[in-house]
């Protein structure tokens, strides 16, 4: 692969190699995402503490830089040190040995009671909300990972969350926490036996309760909120693609590149993936070493003429703009794992359609801490786009950043555990300093809109996708914009069909693009939509194709898309193998979100009209492209312009719902039927 910029012949930007089981896996991405390399790593240690249960335990008492907690004599410990953890506090609260039952004189009975043969350790713990103990402290508390040591085989470990989030909904359904044994366990698992969410009176969260049982004594054990995807591990990930880009033969017809986008507020790197077919590459002159480079805010990407002479348009893909939604991630590298087949004509066709640029992770300060949505100054960041921070923003002095930093939201190893607030074990935030000056610039979201903008004034910017997750909704559905024609609306709801084509749990009817969504304000905070990336660069840029993907943490659709057989010459290769609706609808793993991101690719490529390996000519009710048009065009104008704003049945479009439609137009418009099919 032609390698540019800070390429194959850079230093390894991580410090820790990849464990020697993966290095037989190199050459699929998918095996990497998945393999040995994602077991996490404790990147910095502080001191092992004793952890009792007391009634007048508060959790205020324990020193500052505790992340480590020693549970019993034998070593049990729970242990939150490391990039992705979140734990406040551990505490045993198991009750003393009961009486037997013949035991009445206790002053004259010396009986022994043996200890159990399968024991059973009760845990008390609480999680840190985002920024915790810092004037910038919020109230999101969902995400929780920490790892076991010196548990024992055939021990049951009963967890118990006390301060969660309200998550109701998302556990109602069976969700689970997942675990993971290293070395034995080479996939994390949802743990075997089902947790129990349960509300706290007067709407303060809720408890979740869940077991542990080590099949192996003495590994350590990883359990978490879902299946994270932690900085480090993308560092790694990105170091073992940049070994094999450095392995490829110089003829190599797929051009990869890693580069620095930007430093984080705390100073880490922001990467920024260009993938593309290697024609046309117009090769500019590049720093000694781009990684250098702190504040390259809106850094140029490669570019590449086609054979008209016009300069291929860019197709951008971000995720993980919220720390704790580590589905974002996993769509991401579905998608990158795609786009670097060498032997599928459909991810050579996207090559050499688009360049394609992608943010693995937007906010990696949040994600190495643990957050599940903010940033180190309690920021939302996906409400950041619409600020005008300067020309300059960003580009302070390092040292006065610095120390500016360390006075607001202190080091990673300065979180003191959080006290539980009395009578709903949540947590208070501290009350911000008025004489605090504000926060500087988010350089992520900076540098993120500069390199957008830069690409749109040029007519460049074909695709912008960014990626999350979502608590309370099911399956995998798209927000848009309200575009201002029938022709972009049509094309709009046309792109999310053909995705829904090429994986069976996006939802059609699930998506949104109403306007009353581009304004809508969060729950918690206030803030508003218009901040946001897709809303914020459609109204900077015009830009039609402009969507937020979400992904249920856990549930498929109530519904699974139909996924017909692909069409074309070899294309029984193509994957995922057709699905009727009527499938088992399994809970969504890694390998569901990974073929989402996948999916999301193919359907750009099949609204083209350049898709080898097409789904379309065997869809039921289109047939063709021609047909869907005509299906997506019906479906905004009997909208209005709000399709897909309410929920959609799957009833096909026929001649008596269009003039049941037309005839009604004097009478308010029944979105609870759009003849989505």
């Amino acid at each position: 692969m032609p390698v540019s910029g800070g390429g194959a012949t850079s230093t390894s930007h991580h410090k820790d190699k990849l464990p020697p089981a993966h290095s037989s896996l190199l050459l699929d991405l998918t095996s990497i995402c998945l393999s040995e390399s994602s077991s996490v790593r404790v990147t910095h240690t502080s001191a092992v503490s004793s952890s009792s249960s007391s009634e007048n335990d508060n959790l205020a008492s324990s020193p500052a830089s505790q992340c480590v907690w020693r549970l019993t004599p034998d070593g049990l410990t729970i242990r939150a040190d490391f990039d992705s953890a979140n734990l406040a506090h551990a505490a045993l609260e198991d009750a003393p040995p009961a009486a037997p039952p013949n035991a009445t004189n206790t002053q004259q009975t010396t009986t022994t009671i043996p200890p159990p043969s399968n024991p059973t350790h009760v845990i008390k713990l609480t999680t840190k909300p985002d920024c915790a103990n810092t004037p910038y402290q919020t109230t999101h508390r969902s995400w929780f990972h920490f790892a076991i040591d010196g548990a024992k085989k055939n021990t049951t470990l009963h967890f118990v969350v006390t301060n969660l989030n309200k998550q109701a909904r998302l556990f109602a359904g069976d969700f689970r926490p997942v675990t993971r044994s290293v070395p034995s366990q080479k996939t994390w698992e949802r743990v075997k036996t089902p947790a129990q969410y349960t509300p706290i009176e007067g709407g303060g969260g809720g408890t979740l309760a869940f077991k542990v049982r080590p099949e192996v004594s003495g590994e350590r054990i990883y359990v978490a909120f879902c299946v994270p995807w932690s900085y480090e591990e993308n560092c790694a990930m990105l170091d073992a693609l940049e070994r094999r880009v450095a392995a490829e033969p110089a003829t190599s017809k797929i051009f990869f590149r890693r580069q620095l986008l930007v430093k984080s507020t705390e100073g880490r790197r922001v990467e920024l993936l260009t993938v593309t077919d290697a024609s046309g590459y117009e090769k500019q002159p590049t720093p000694a070493d781009d990684h250098d480079h702190d504040h390259d805010h809106g850094a140029s990407p490669p570019r590449f003429t086609q054979s008209d002479g016009t300069t291929r348009p860019y197709f951008f893909l971000s995720a993980r703009v919220h720390p704790g939604e580590t589905p974002a991630s996993h769509m991401l590298n579905g998608a990158l794992a795609f786009l670097l087949r060498r032997d599928d004509p459909r991810a050579l066709a996207l090559r050499r359609r688009y360049v394609f640029l992608l943010v693995p992770i937007l906010n990696p300060d949040g994600v190495v801490r643990g957050h599940y949505r903010n940033d180190v100054y309690g920021r939302n960041l996906n409400r950041c786009y619409n600020q005008d921070y300067g020309d300059d923003a960003g580009a302070d002095d390092d040292e006065d950043k610095d120390e500016q930093l360390q006075q607001r939201v202190g080091s990673k190893e300065n979180t003191a555990p959080v006290p539980a607030a009395e009578g709903n074990s949540g947590v208070s935030p501290p009350s911000p300093s008025s004489s605090l000056p504000p926060p500087p610039p988010p350089p992520e979201i900076v540098a993120t809109r500069a390199l957008l903008l830069k690409l749109a004034s040029e007519n460049l910017l074909g695709f912008y996708v960014d990626l999350h997750a979502h608590a309370n909704k099911r399956g995998c559905f798209a927000y848009g914009n309200a575009l201002p024609t029938a022709e972009e609306r049509a094309r709009q709801l046309a792109y999310c069909k053909l995705v829904s084509l090429n994986c069976a749990h996006f939802d059609v009817a699930a998506c949104n693009f109403a306007e009353k969504n581009m304004c809508a304000k969060d729950k918690v905070g206030g803030a508003s939509k218009e901040g946001s990336g897709r809303v914020s660069l459609y109204r900077d840029t015009g830009c039609a194709r402009i969507f937020t993907v979400e992904a249920s943490y856990a549930y498929p659709p109530r519904s699974l898309s139909d996924v017909p057989a692909a069409t074309g010459e070899g294309s029984a290769r193509a994957s995922p193998p057709p699905r009727r609706t009527d499938a088992a609808v399994p809970q969504l793993g890694v390998a569901d979100f990974m073929a989402m991101g996948k999916a999301l690719l193919i359907g750009a490529l099949d609204l083209a009209g350049a898709n080898p390996w097409s789904r379309l000519p065997n869809s039921p009710h289109h047939r063709s492209f021609a047909a869907l048009e005509k299906w997506s065009s019906a479906i905004t104008r009997a909208t209005g312009g709000a399709a897909s704003a309410t929920k959609v049945v799957n009833v096909p479009l026929s001649r008596s719902s269009s003039s049941s439609s037309s005839s009604s137009k004097s009478a308010p418009f029944d979105r609870t039927k759009m003849f989505i099919v």
